[in-house]
């Protein structure tokens, strides 16, 4: 593959072997993302832990308020909104951030997981595929 640096530039080009970029094309098709070694995966969320006092006053479950989702990140590909109650990760009950964090890094990039949603007193079950962590 060859490429030429932006316009103005001194004729400057580069090559770079097939071997070495064909790989990584092979990837981005399969997995729409590129992961590099080191990636921690991630659902692409922000929240608010919802303890049990709370939980008890809101008539809501326990678990993590999703406040935002990462636009076209892992929760949002998968169908979470900002509103919904994650309360369990590959059927097993999620109630404090730690949980969740532990759960997710006990996966890679590119797995499929399954994340149990309370939304408007209705609970289901997402396939929600990690993505690398979006860290800021």
């Amino acid at each position: 593959m060859n490429t030429l640096k932006g316009s103005g530039a001194e004729g400057l080009g580069f090559a770079i072997p097939t071997n070495e970029f064909l790989p990584i094309v092979r990837e981005l098709i399969q997995k729409g993302v590129v992961v590099r070694e080191g990636d921690k995966p991630g659902i692409g969320i922000w929240g608010h832990e919802i303890t049990a006092a709370e939980a008890k006053q809101l008539n809501y479950p326990q678990g993590i308020l999703v406040r935002a989702v990462v636009q076209n990140g892992a929760a949002a590909k998968a169908g979470i909104q900002p509103g919904d109650v994650i309360i369990g990760f590959n059927d097993k009950p999620i109630k404090t951030f730690q949980e969740l964090k532990d759960a997710i890094n006990q996966h890679k990039v590119g797995d499929t997981v399954k994340i149990k949603i309370w939304r408007d007193g209705k609970e289901f079950t997402l396939p929600v595929t990690l993505e690398p962590l979006q860290e800021e």
